[in-house]
């Protein structure tokens, strides 16, 4: 199992690099089998005319990739890496848990306020002057 060997390798980098936390979500049945897409629509739905991943050698080559998630190992590596691991069967509710998430994560590191001023002064003379002419052409007989 690749995950499970590489696991201490991966985990040893990431808390060298500082203190993160890496939150999984998983779609669809975890009981169920998938097949693996070559591309995705905009949408995030598989693109099934560009077709699925196939075994290139050893045994069943030639022959559809398929995978399933292992919930077990993705709960456990989430809970080693500092974040959660959520679940949705139809991948609808997704987007809330990245929103909950990003709630739940989101820190004010720091704050900053700005104040502009814009010098008003040649709009001022020149409404003055636009004033001055106009009594000076009223007042003329």
């Amino acid at each position: 199992d690749i995950l499970a060997e590489n696991r201490e390798k991966v985990l040893r980098s990431l808390c060298e690099a500082g203190e993160i936390s890496i939150h999984i979500v998983g779609v669809g049945d975890p009981d169920a089998e998938y097949f693996i897409p070559l591309k995705r629509l905009p949408d995030g739905c598989p693109d099934r005319d560009a077709g699925y991943l196939v075994q290139r050698e050893g045994p069943g080559k030639d022959q559809l990739i398929n995978t399933r998630a292992d919930t077990v190992a993705l709960q456990e590596l989430a809970r080693e890496l500092g974040g959660t691991y959520a679940h949705s069967q139809t991948g609808s509710e997704v987007s809330k848990m990245v929103a909950d998430i990003l709630a739940m994560e989101r820190v004010v590191i720091a704050t900053q306020h700005r104040v502009e001023y814009t010098d008003l002064t040649e709009y001022l003379v020149m409404a003055a002057l636009v004033l001055l002419g106009a009594l000076l052409i009223l007042k003329t007989p």
